[in-house]
């Protein structure tokens, strides 16, 4: 459900389906200004459209994979009823940056830790590695 309505956050539907673009761009600069707000890693800007959006879901393990604009890449790990484990964001940082035509380093990928289900702030990875929206965050979000 989550990669469906990311995928509406293209420019392209701003006109055709406002009503699904809203949400999808409202829930794809959530994801990726917490991700820039705990790494660091520059994001998009207010102003910037979104002109290109792939999004692919388990690709190589990845939950949802998303490419913005050619430039940004933004990986999710969403959690419903499990915990991180075996260092899944930062193997995963490594597989896109071997994957990805423009040989990103996997210190300028953005990632989201998403928990849709209930866990504890605890269990989840070290806030510098990653942006983490727990259960509540994403539905303020999505309201």
């Amino acid at each position: 459900m989550i990669a469906d309505i990311l995928k509406w956050a293209s420019m392209n539907y701003r006109l055709s389906n406002p009503e699904l673009n809203a949400p999808g761009e409202h829930l794809l600069r959530s994801l990726l200004a917490c991700s820039a707000q705990a790494t660091g890693i520059a994001g998009l800007s207010e102003d910037e459209p979104i002109t290109a959006l792939t999004v692919d879901t388990q690709a190589r393990g990845i939950d949802i994979l998303i490419v913005i604009n050619r430039r940004l890449t933004l990986l999710i790990e969403d959690k419903a009823s499990t915990h991180k484990h075996n260092h899944q964001i930062a193997r995963y940082r490594q597989i896109i940056s071997r994957i990805l035509v423009n040989s990103v380093s996997p210190e300028v990928v953005h990632a989201v830790y998403l928990k849709s289900g209930n866990e504890s702030l605890h269990r989840c990875p070290a806030a510098d590695l990653c942006g983490v929206v727990m259960r509540e965050q994403l539905l303020a979000i999505l309201h």
